[in-house]
């Protein structure tokens, strides 16, 4: 059986690489809007800018908020009018799902920006042309949005959706973990688990038309995570750093064929209604739905990676130390409960293990004190 596989995004890999004049190459004369946001430290930014501009660019920066895009940020940012050559992305995921929107916005000032996610109020715009291409500088290690087709946008009516698109996979990524070190704990907690989440989902999916690479890019993440958690988590050793660094980006190529499952499925829709990081919410169903993985799927995974993966989930769950269950009211776990029974049910079951209606309420339980 023949396998076709396609990764359009160019991916320079190394310290300092995005100072580096070589990795910008290409932009010469261009007019190119920086996206980023006010967490960025600045001398990294300035250092970016000047490099393009003595390069004869035009360089406009606009900061946005630390949050995914919000269709009405989209829907009503002016920048959209102007004509850019490239965006350039530099931050963490939102700073670049919101690239992707702009992008999207931009080729289609007159659209909104909800319509082209996969949600059922959405009227699901398909994007057949070309857009303004994305250069993305992950600042975090986490959510592979660097090289993914995917794009959330959140609607202050309807919750979190998903746009999914090649055409806004990024033209070109630079992974430099310089910009790791001035992490704090607590977020490299955050995106690390995301990075795992996506790497043992992509795996273990039962998506349709997913193909062998995706194992090799999830292994390879997995393996990088298991033996690197511990001291990405306690130092800046710079080795460590690229290992991350190296394993986030994995992921986001594995999710691009294989895509999430249930554990996504559920941090997802617990932040529809619960105000809590990402990653987070990953972090609090992630290990409790790994262990109701159906065997063989576990041994399979594990012969794969040379490691046991419950043993190793065990070890990554305790070492990250924060709260296990979080507090909400009966009437944010019916809604909770009513999104992953309406909206997220086909996700849930692409995951190998039998969590039926019984186990969903079981789960939360186990997550949601009242």
């Amino acid at each position: 059986m023949n396998t076709e596989i396609f990764y359009p995004t160019k991916i320079i890999f190394g310290n300092n690489s995005s100072t580096n004049s070589k990795s910008f190459k290409n932009l010469f004369k261009k007019n190119i809007l920086i996206v980023t946001n006010n967490i960025l430290k600045k001398n990294h930014l300035n250092k970016i800018s000047k490099l393009l501009l003595r390069k004869k660019n035009k360089v406009k920066r606009i900061f946005i908020k630390d949050n995914e895009p919000i269709d009405t940020q989209i829907n009503n940012n002016i920048i959209i009018y102007k004509k850019f050559d490239y965006l350039l992305a530099l931050g963490g995921g939102s700073v670049i799902d919101f690239s992707k929107a702009l992008c999207i916005k931009m080729s289609f000032p007159k659209k909104d920006i909800w319509d082209f996610t996969t949600h059922k109020t959405s009227k699901k715009i398909e994007i057949k042309k070309k857009l303004t291409p994305i250069i993305a500088i992950p600042t975090t290690a986490g959510t592979g949005s660097e090289v993914t087709p995917f794009c959330v946008i959140e609607n202050k009516k309807y919750g979190k959706s998903t746009i999914k698109c090649k055409s806004i996979i990024p033209h070109q990524a630079i992974i430099d973990s310089v910009f790791l070190k001035s992490l704090p704990r607590k977020i490299r907690a955050y995106t690390v688990i995301d990075a795992l989440a996506h790497s043992i989902e992509s795996f273990l999916s039962k998506k349709k038309g997913k193909h062998e690479f995706v194992e090799m890019f999830a292994s390879q993440a997995i393996i990088l995570i298991i033996k690197n958690i511990k001291k990405y988590l306690t130092s800046n050793n710079t080795e460590t750093l690229n290992h991350v660094a190296r394993a986030s980006t994995l992921a986001g190529m594995s999710i691009s064929s294989g895509g999430t499952c249930a554990p996504h499925a559920f941090g997802q829709a617990l932040t529809n209604f619960v105000k809590v990081p990402h990653g987070y919410s990953i972090y609090l169903f992630l290990f409790k739905i790994l262990i109701l993985t159906e065997k063989k799927h576990l041994k399979y995974l594990s012969s794969k990676i040379g490691f046991n993966i419950l043993t190793e989930a065990r070890k990554i769950n305790n070492l990250i130390k924060l709260p296990k269950k979080i507090r909400v009211n009966k009437d944010i776990k019916k809604k909770i409960m009513k999104e992953l029974i309406e909206l997220r049910i086909q996700s849930i079951r692409k995951y190998p293990a039998n969590i039926d209606l019984k186990r969903i309420n079981k789960i939360l339980d186990e997550v949601l004190i009242q």
